[in-house]
């Protein structure tokens, strides 16, 4: 299984942008595209849906974000945790993915 930071740089390089351009499209700083790329740090929920919204894939190609890593990135209390649990990341996405295209964060 691919890690995301191989998955991210494989579809920036396919798009043809620099490190510079993607970190500029989804608004974080180059060094933070470098950690991802390197596997050092791992993408936020909301970072995951700009990117595959720039990189034009689904947000599934993410998918081996697991529970773990999501509450350590987001801080989730129990609650919403377990509300992630039971309808599952894709459809947690897909209702960020909603909220984000309601706040004009991507398109």
């Amino acid at each position: 299984m691919k890690k995301i930071g191989e998955i991210i740089k494989t579809h920036r390089q396919r798009a043809n942008l620099t490190v510079h351009q993607l970190a500029s499209k989804i608004r974080v700083g180059t060094a933070t595209i470098e950690k991802y790329e390197a596997s050092l740090k791992t993408p936020d929920v909301q970072t995951l849906l700009r990117l595959s919204t720039v990189l034009d894939i689904p947000a599934s190609e993410f998918s081996q974000v697991n529970m773990e890593s999501v509450q350590n990135q987001l801080e989730l209390d129990e609650e919403l945790l377990s509300l992630i649990e039971k309808i599952g990341i894709p459809k947690t996405k897909e209702i960020l993915h909603f909220e984000l295209k309601q706040r004009n964060f991507v398109k």
